[in-house]
């Protein structure tokens, strides 16, 4: 039976960030009795540890969080996630201290108000354009939120997740700008039996310039296709084939759009439930977002984390 719960899906309803729930579990298993994580690999050149947290997981699901308080303004230009066996996906939200720093157990909606990245099966590295970058301000908490699942039903699992970073040079934040994780599209729909899609999108409240796109669909979905509607001529941002099992982020040319211009996304699924299937935060249920970098961050203006419409 297909069920998985999406952190960030959580959050999208609560809200109204997208998340991927990566894997099967079929092929998680441990057969090292010792229960002590295996030690860190090497950290590639450049990159470093933004936050981390260990586990132990015991035959079956759980969700686990990590809180930090950062100490400095964090700049940060590249994206990476360690995701051991066993790891579903990795949500990294930001907001003002909500509780101690550490681990704690946690559940699906677990976040703070904004998001900063997610990871799931088949996610790439990512790098912002020269020039911009995502900013963790000094005093923020990052929380850290880990949807954990092992099958085998005899063995505990251990692993230590992270998310890495690849930082702006010193000398270079002052003439960085800040940029921002967008979910556009829609928040309440129902897909019918068979072959149906599903259109959403978000208009622009002021410029911006989008650099990156994720779609994001859950397992009954097909195909993605998003499209600039801008007054300036409308431009293909994505228009592929999409897998739930190969969530990946895709650079697109810095694409500038105006006040008003809207950015449109279409869901294609293949429902063979038998059934209508809602959005919801499972994977059983479905979704249908453009998870879209922009900038210059808007942060508390109108779109929020979700423009859902």
């Amino acid at each position: 039976m297909r069920r998985f719960v999406c952190s960030l899906c959580s959050l999208v309803i609560a809200s109204a960030t997208a998340c991927s729930s990566p894997g099967s579990g079929d092929d998680v298993g441990d057969d090292d009795d010792d229960p002590t994580p295996p030690d860190a690999m090497p950290l590639p050149e450049g990159w470093e540890a933004l936050i981390s947290s260990s586990w132990t997981l015991p035959p079956g699901e759980m969700y686990m969080c990590e809180r930090l308080t950062v100490t400095e303004d964090v700049w940060i230009k590249s994206f990476r996630a360690t995701a051991p066996l066993g790891s579903h996906h990795t949500v990294l939200t930001v907001g003002d201290p909500d509780g101690p720093d550490g681990p704690f157990a946690c559940g699906a909606g677990t976040n703070q108000p904004a998001m900063v990245y997610g990871a799931a099966v088949g996610t790439n590295d990512i790098t912002m354009p020269d020039g911009v970058a995502v900013k963790v301000p000094a005093g923020k908490q990052l929380l850290l939120n880990l949807h954990l699942y092992n099958t085998n039903p005899s063995e505990d699992l251990v692993g230590t997740s992270e998310v890495l970073i690849e930082r702006v040079p010193a000398a270079e934040v002052g003439s960085v700008v800040e940029a921002e994780i967008v979910l556009m599209g829609p928040v309440n729909f129902t897909v019918a039996e068979g072959t149906d899609t599903v259109t959403g999108g978000c208009t622009m409240s002021q410029p911006a310039t989008l650099f990156m796109v994720n779609p994001h669909m859950h397992q009954l979905g097909t195909h993605a296709l998003v499209t600039a509607r801008r007054a300036a001529g409308d431009v293909v941002i994505h228009d592929g084939p999409y897998s739930f099992a190969e969530q990946r982020y895709y650079p697109i040319d810095q694409l500038e759009l105006a006040a008003g211009d809207r950015v449109e996304i279409v869901c294609t699924y293949d429902n063979d439930t038998g059934a209508p299937v809602p959005f919801g935060d499972s994977s059983d249920d479905e979704m249908c977002f453009a998870s879209t970098y922009r900038y210059p961050a808007v942060g508390g203006g109108s779109f929020g984390i979700v423009c859902p419409l």
